[in-house]
Formats: structure tokens, C-alpha cells, sequence
């Protein structure tokens, strides 16, 4: 999933920095200029939640956009990702349009 996702912003234009996981994210970061993330609710390390919550905790970057993937498709997560920090909250699988 992950690569495909990569391919598709790619080919839309975009430049994808691929992690493997939440901390890889985090780090990632904190040491690159990055426009939007996409990051699965569940990831090894740091989850989807707790990576928002930690891009939210940064005082000295400007607005990053979150958009949480994840199969989870109750309201209450939904509510869960928003509350965290998320701005958009889409569960798989979903459609590339």
C-alpha cells in the first residue's frame, strides 16, 4: 500500500519521502521541509494518533496538513484522529480519485 500510494502522488506531481514507520516519520520531520503528511493510523513505533499529536506539539514550523489513513471506520475514530491533530481522516480502502 504504502508504495502504491507513493507512486500515485508521484505521478500526480508530488515528491514523496517514503518512511517505514512512525518514529522513521517523525524523524523525518523534524530534519526535512515537508508541505502535507499521510500516515497510517497503525504504524509500528509511534502511531498515526501519537504522530499528530507530536507534529502539533512543534512551535516553530509553520501549518502541516495530516491526513490519517486508516481501515478503521467507526465515527468515534474518526473523531479520535481529528481530535488529535489530524485534518482529514480517510479509511481504507478507499478510492484513488
Amino acid at each position: 500500500m504504502r508504495q502504491l500510494l507513493r507512486r500515485n502522488l508521484e505521478n500526480w506531481g508530488h515528491d514523496v519521502i517514503v518512511c517505514v514507520d512512525g518514529l522513521d516519520a517523525w524523524n523525518s520531520l523534524r530534519s526535512q521541509k515537508v508541505k502535507f503528511v499521510i500516515a497510517d493510523w497503525i504504524m509500528p513505533e509511534i502511531d498515526g494518533i501519537e504522530l499528530c499529536r507530536k507534529i502539533r506539539s512543534l512551535k516553530d514550523t509553520g501549518y502541516l496538513y495530516i491526513i490519517l489513513l486508516t481501515g478503521k471506520d467507526k465515527k468515534e475514530d474518526a473523531v479520535r484522529g481529528l481530535d488529535a491533530g489530524a485534518d482529514d481522516y480517510i479509511t481504507k480502502p478507499f478510492e484513488w480519485e
